[in-house]
C-alpha cells in the first residue's frame, strides 16, 4: 500500500477552495445578470424580484456544489454543504444589511441546501455508473 502524499492534499483543497470561490462570484454574476435582463426586456412587476431571487439561489447553489465536488470520490454529501457556505453566508448578509421578509430567507436557506443534497446526489449517482 503506498504511502499518503500530505502535499498531494494540500494542492486538493486549495484548487477545492478556488473551485468554490469562482463559482460562486460567477454563478452569481451570470444568473443576476440574466434575470435582471429579463425583468427589465419583459418589464414583470417587482414584487416578482423576491421569487427570482430564490431562482438564482438554487441553480446557483447546483451549479457550484455539483462543480466542486467533481474531483472528491468520498464524502461528497459533507463537501456539498461545505461548498455552498460561502454562498449562504452571502445570502444571510445580505438579509441582515436590506432586512426582507424572513420567511423568503428561510425559503432561500431551504433550497440552498436542499439543491446541496440534490447536487450531491447527481454527483454520486454519476460516479457509480
Amino acid at each position: 500500500m503506498p504511502k499518503i502524499n500530505s502535499a498531494n492534499a494540500k494542492g486538493l483543497i486549495i484548487k477545492y477552495l478556488l473551485k468554490i470561490i469562482i463559482s460562486t462570484v460567477l454563478s452569481v454574476l451570470l444568473f443576476n445578470s440574466v434575470f435582471s435582463l429579463i425583468i427589465l426586456k419583459l418589464d414583470i412587476d417587482l414584487n416578482i424580484c423576491k421569487y427570482m431571487g430564490i431562482a438564482v439561489c438554487l441553480l446557483t447553489s447546483l451549479i457550484v456544489s455539483y462543480i466542486s465536488v467533481g474531483g472528491f470520490k468520498n464524502n461528497i454529501l459533507p463537501l456539498s454543504f461545505i461548498s455552498v457556505f460561502p454562498f449562504l453566508l452571502f445570502v444571510v448578509v445580505n438579509f441582515c444589511v436590506n432586512g426582507n421578509d424572513v420567511a423568503m430567507i428561510i425559503i432561500k436557506i431551504v433550497v440552498i441546501l436542499a439543491s446541496a443534497v440534490i447536487s450531491s446526489l447527481l454527483r454520486i449517482k454519476g460516479k457509480q455508473r
